[in-house]
């Protein structure tokens, strides 16, 4: 009897319990597990801004605005004017160089009018000094650009004589001009110049 009763036990404590589970909204669905979203999106693309790809630098370009001024006609009456007027008085300072120098005071003091405008670019050799060394000391040692330059010029009907010259540009109210010439073989390039005023 004893033999019996152990033997029913073993078999009721051997089967499974088939109960139903409990409507319980914690419990986990296995057959509708959801992938995890780490496996599901793909690797981002490589970043093209990454420093170990080698782009292309900008360049910047920066315009810079040249201030261009207004400059008087070659052939400015009160140019013209103030022109004759210092060159009457460096030839008056002058008046004890010799015959030939008064020869060129001559045709020089009655020869100013009528002025030709000269392109800068045509003064750049040293066939055109004392020119361009004029030219070349107002572009590097005073930083004035050709566009704020105008250069005149005076042909001396003489043969042998040199031609003058009026190198102007902007200097305050008015304008320098340089009288280029005046006296080729003593003149210092630089010593021969007034100011215009406007």
């Amino acid at each position: 009897m004893r033999k019996l009763l152990f033997c029913c036990l073993c078999l009721l404590l051997a089967q499974p319990v088939w109960a139903e589970p409990e409507n319980n909204s914690s419990a986990v669905d296995t057959s509708q597990a959801e992938v995890p979203q780490a496996a599901e999106q793909s690797l981002p693309e490589s970043d093209a801004s990454a420093p170990d790809e080698a782009q292309p630098f900008e360049t910047i370009v920066r315009k810079v605005e040249k201030e261009i001024i207004p400059l008087p006609d070659c052939n400015d009456e009160k140019l013209l004017a103030q022109t004759r007027e210092y060159v009457a008085g460096y030839y008056q300072k002058n008046d004890n160089l010799g015959v030939m120098f008064r020869r060129r005071r001559h045709f020089v003091l009655n020869a100013l009018h009528d002025f030709s405008q000269e392109k800068i670019a045509d003064y750049k050799t040293q066939n055109a000094r004392p020119v361009s060394d004029m030219i070349a000391e107002l572009k590097v040692n005073q930083g004035i650009i050709e566009e704020n330059m105008r250069l005149c010029k005076k042909q001396i009907p003489v043969k042998g004589m040199k031609d003058i010259y009026l190198l102007l540009y902007p200097e305050g109210e008015g304008y320098k001009v340089y009288v280029l010439n005046l006296n080729p073989k003593r003149d210092k390039t630089y010593d021969n110049s007034f100011v215009y005023a406007k």
